[in-house]
């Protein structure tokens, strides 16, 4: 699988059908199958990335309203260096969009708008 900057990337076998989604999507399922928890080393491992991209997929997972996950910073005994762990509970469909009716501005109006917009202070504007 290729992605931006012509990096490619291995797919495990169980999320393999999933390569049209986003990458941060498939990590976080991949990561709910295996009942493991998501780190770099794992990603970088299993997935064949960069550190850098890993810290940044797991950082999406993290923030992504689509996935339910628990994270937490383990501290290394050894090295005493710190990195993120996490534990992808569940991952839902994304939501879609709200539809909103969209008005048209005749271009009249556009053109009396910018014309404010440019020209008056932001006290004297009408809308």
């Amino acid at each position: 699988m290729k992605h931006q900057h012509h990096e490619t990337i291995t797919l495990p076998e169980t999320v393999a059908h999933l390569a049209d989604q986003p990458l941060c999507r498939i990590v976080a399922v991949w990561g709910m199958l295996s009942g493991q928890y998501l780190n770099r080393r794992r990603l970088v491992e299993t997935f064949g990335m960069s550190p850098r991209k890993a810290s940044y997929i797991l950082r999406y997972v993290t923030r992504s309203p689509c996935i339910q996950c628990d994270t937490w910073i383990y501290t290394v005994p050894h090295s005493h260096r710190q990195e993120l762990r996490v534990r992808v509970r569940t991952v839902s469909a994304p939501r879609p969009l709200p539809v909103t009716d969209a008005v048209k501005m005749p271009p009249g109006d556009r053109r009396s708008i910018w014309a404010q917009l440019l020209q008056r202070p932001w006290s004297e504007l009408q809308f």
